[in-house]
């Protein structure tokens, strides 16, 4: 499926060429609310979150396949184009001879295949009603984006040490080092420094266990670097700073990351999740397991798999995978 892969870098891509970076957008999710299927009403994740919040450029937040706005009384306007979102379903492994590869508890082995579907914007359909759930305003929080961001930040169960003269993670002592919050531009910028660092916290061995131990200039140093700066977006977007962030376009950082991408197609995939899997880990969200009416069985009566967390030890260990 690496296909898929060189699809989703070629856009990250072509927006890196624009001069944009796709991961921060100037926008106000909170207003919308974040991009979700029209069926089940779950909001996409990691990657697909990236892809359908940030990349995409459509104002309502409901997605569906082509079958299911048939489904719902509708149908995708002729020549319009869809978007993908992926998902990971899980397999039989066999050995070379056909046979099926049991683990240690006698179940079937499974593998993580990555796959994908296709997706339309609402907007993009005719005769498909919004469904009543999702005719409601979204509440009007009355917080603002600041107290949201602080609550986001008060909820996290590590030292935050202030007073230093740069920002940074420290796994030996599991705490973070930042400046004072006067000495940055803006408080929005501080909030979005900090939750770069609370990202590269949750790879500590006590929590999600990344490899925090790449040196400047490696691949893994890279990943670890995309992974804060995504989930730093996705915490932003959470407490609806989005809008109010300085945009990061200098050309030697768009230059990087549009370097660092095209030698890793597979790099934006697994950073957007990891991101996820942080960005959940921090607001204390958990994973589902049903199955999701986004993606459409292969076979009749048979309910697809839901997105899962790779690697898959036994068949007991699905769980909803954060892409």
């Amino acid at each position: 499926m690496s296909e898929i892969y060189k699809t989703i870098t070629d856009k990250i891509l072509a927006q890196l060429d624009a001069g944009t970076v796709p991961w921060k957008k100037d926008w106000d999710a909170q207003k919308l609310g974040f991009a979700k299927n029209v069926v089940s009403g779950d909001p996409y994740q990691g990657t697909n979150f990236l892809m359908l919040n940030f990349i995409e450029q459509y104002q309502s937040p409901l997605w569906m396949t082509y079958k299911q706005a048939q489904d719902l009384g509708g149908t995708v306007r002729k020549g319009e184009h869809s978007s993908k979102v992926i998902y990971f379903k899980l397999l039989e492994k066999t050995d070379r001879a056909g046979n099926l590869v049991k683990n240690s508890n006698g179940e079937t082995a499974r593998i993580p295949m990555i796959r994908y579907a296709n997706v339309f914007n609402h907007s993009q359909t005719e005769g498909v009603p919004v469904p009543e759930k999702f005719q409601k305003l979204i509440p009007n929080d009355t917080r603002t984006p600041i107290q949201r961001a602080d609550e986001i930040i008060q909820k996290f169960p590590i030292g935050i040490k202030h007073g230093f003269t740069g920002a940074s993670f420290h796994p030996q002592a599991d705490h973070i080092e930042m400046p004072n919050q006067a000495t940055f531009s803006t408080p929005e910028h501080y909030y979005h420094t900090l939750f770069h660092e609370m990202t590269h916290a949750t790879g500590h061995p006590k929590r999600l266990n990344r490899d925090l131990s790449g040196k400047y200039g490696s691949a893994s140093y890279a990943k670890e670097e995309l992974i804060a700066e995504i989930g730093s977006c996705f915490l932003a977007a959470e407490a609806g700073l989005d809008k109010t962030i300085p945009l990061e376009n200098s050309a030697s950082y768009i230059d990087h990351w549009r370097k660092e991408l095209s030698k890793d197609p597979k790099l934006i995939v697994q950073a957007a999740s990891e991101a996820q899997k942080s960005t959940n880990f921090i607001l204390g969200r958990g994973f589902k397991s049903e199955a999701d009416p986004c993606i459409e069985s292969e076979k009749p009566g048979v309910k697809p798999l839901k997105w899962i967390d790779a690697p898959v030890r036994d068949s007991k260990q699905i769980r909803k995978m954060s892409l």
